[in-house]
């Protein structure tokens, strides 16, 4: 297992937290290769929120769905996700990932 700590904010997304101008707070957790988890912490102020969508010249209006809830004041959060599937695939050295899917998706199969 490896991390991968703090990439360039200009390939994260607008709410990933800036650690400086250049790199975001933000980490990859590899495994044998492949990316099994991916987190960070959250940017929770309002305004800077705003200032990164315009940095990334994102529409406003379209993501304020999303940043309404930060005007009112939002904790100081982050978390990460785990790539089950990916891990099992790469723990189990299967030949592919759609083996270690319950409902694995193909061009027959859309839905479980």
């Amino acid at each position: 297992f490896i991390f991968v700590n703090r990439f360039p904010f200009a390939v994260k997304p607008f709410y990933v937290m800036k650690a400086d101008d250049t790199w975001a707070r933000s980490v990859d957790l590899i495994y044998k290769g492949e990316e099994v988890s991916s987190g960070g912490q959250r940017e929770h102020r309002y305004d800077v929120l705003m200032r990164q969508i315009e940095e990334k010249k994102l529409d406003k209006q379209s993501l304020e769905w999303f940043t309404s809830f930060f005007r009112y004041g939002a904790p100081p959060h982050g978390g990460f996700a785990l790539g089950l599937e990916r891990f099992i695939y790469k723990m189990l050295n299967l030949q592919n990932i759609r083996e270690a899917a319950l409902f694995p998706r193909d061009i027959e199969r859309v839905l479980p």
